[in-house]
């Protein structure tokens, strides 16, 4: 995944928060899951929303207290173009140190100084251009976040295909499969990790006969990208390969070690609709 710089715009996310101007506030206070709302950053100055259009941004944060006045912070970020990605996913772990209304951060590409205020539930964090301690190329001058829900973590792990069903049509995994005008044995990995950033590994060999011994193609690709799970029913998975990126949602259906995924929705329209899976098995190995 890329760095802390490789972010949205050439400029990295990090995130805090502390209510300004509360000597009294801990590490353990803001605990938990976030999601930024919104981003500026950049010159000139470009404002991104986590529902905007047509460029977007994913992105949330797990902050999690080492003592009074510090933490650890994992970020995840990701733009989106249309809702589909227009770059890969960048995670980012940084230390935190809580300084009263000042949180100072440090990652592998430096440091950054933030204040914050807090507006209800949403907490707005400015960057402090006085303080000399920001060594960080280009850090972004505003952000706004949310508490939220944890993501749920059923599908962290390793999967392989048991079956896909394109259309009509169900391709057993590792099978000789009649496939439009030939036959073929399709191979797929998938694993997550524990922050919801996965790749998938996908292997086509197509064949000229139905004992699959004449081999006429083989065909491999591997995506990258960013999960957003809901109570371990639906998933949404925000992939990119190349120049190629989709987003499929789906509902989750869980068997011991057997999760099926059917699609409920997909992007970019139309050609998804045709071209993605209605429905996915997988096993874990």
């Amino acid at each position: 995944m890329r760095s802390f710089r490789a972010a949205l715009l050439g400029v990295p996310l990090v995130l805090l928060a502390s209510a300004c101007g509360d000597d009294g506030v801990k590490a353990s206070d803001y605990a938990g899951t976030w999601l930024v709302t919104s981003m500026t950053a950049g010159t000139p100055a470009v404002t991104l929303t986590r529902d905007g259009t047509p460029r977007s941004l994913r992105a949330d944060v797990v902050i999690t207290a080492t003592g009074d006045t510090t933490a650890t912070l994992v970020e995840r970020q990701l733009v989106l173009e249309g809702g589909v990605p227009a770059g890969e996913p960048a995670r980012v772990d940084m230390t935190v140190a809580l300084e009263g209304d000042r949180w100072v951060l440090t990652g592998d590409d430096g440091v950054i100084v933030f204040t914050a205020m807090k507006h209800g539930d949403a907490l707005m964090l400015t960057l402090d251009p006085d303080d000399a301690r920001t060594t960080a190329a280009d850090p972004p001058a505003e952000l706004m976040m949310m508490p939220a829900t944890a993501w749920t973590t059923a599908c962290v792990g390793n999967w392989n295909l048991v079956s896909m069903t394109l259309g009509t049509t169900v391709i057993p995994a590792g099978t000789c499969t009649p496939v439009g005008g030939s036959f073929a044995k399709l191979q797929m990995n998938v694993a997550f990790d524990e922050a919801l950033l996965f790749t998938r590994f996908t292997r086509l060999t197509t064949y000229g006969d139905a004992s699959c011994n004449l081999q006429l193609d083989l065909r491999s690709s591997s995506q990258v990208g960013l999960a957003e799970e809901e109570g371990g029913a639906a998933l949404r998975m925000f992939a990119i390969e190349g120049d190629a990126a989709e987003l499929l949602t789906f509902a989750i259906a869980t068997a011991g070690d057997t999760m099926t995924l059917t699609r409920t929705a997909c992007l970019p329209l139309p050609g998804c609709e045709t071209d993605a899976p209605t429905t996915v098995v997988v096993a874990r190995p």
